[in-house]
């Protein structure tokens, strides 16, 4: 049982790590930087994958509104290619080497983005960290077991995170 709450305490805090880590990154290199999170498939419940990994962009990119969705839309397909991102997203091994699994017992239970109408529970999410000091600003909504939730809030000026004891929404944070 202490193990497990090791590895609990161990994610949490790489995650907050993570972030802060991401938003310096990205201004000192230049380079558009992105947290992926995936949430598995939709109907696979609790069997369903989950882990998270940084990808970082070629080029300089601005990702507009109508584009994270497609890029969304591509990480359901089952073809390589057709998931392959135009930008030219690709794995950040200096950051975390392979995707990271959650250990057993916790769930990613959603990620709310303010840019995002609807809180995304399947497929990928991607809070993304721009050269200009912005990041998106998120709510990681994690699950552990029985009455165990957590929430991971990430400042769009900072890139600090925060985790937050209980399930809060992300506009519960705003406010």
């Amino acid at each position: 049982l202490s193990s497990r709450n090791t590895k609990t305490k161990a994610v949490l805090r790489e995650l907050t790590v993570l972030s802060r880590e991401l938003h310096t990154k990205a201004k000192l290199q230049g380079a558009v930087y992105r947290l992926v999170i995936e949430l598995g498939k939709e109907g696979e419940g609790d069997k369903s994958a989950q882990a998270y990994w940084v990808e970082r962009a070629k080029g300089n990119s601005v990702i507009k509104p109508n584009e994270e969705e497609a890029a969304m839309e591509r990480a359901k397909e089952t073809d390589e290619k057709k998931r392959a991102d135009p930008r030219g997203f690709e794995l950040d091994k200096s950051v975390i080497k392979k995707p990271r699994e959650l250990p057993s017992g916790m769930r990613f239970e959603k990620v709310e983005l303010t840019r995002s109408k609807k809180p995304i529970q399947y497929g990928r999410a991607y809070i993304h960290f721009m050269p200009q000091g912005l990041v998106d600003e998120a709510a990681i909504h994690i699950k552990g077991e029985k009455t165990q939730a957590w929430t991971i809030s990430i400042h769009p000026l900072t890139g600090k995170a925060e985790v937050i004891n209980n399930a809060k929404d992300l506009k519960d944070i705003t406010s």
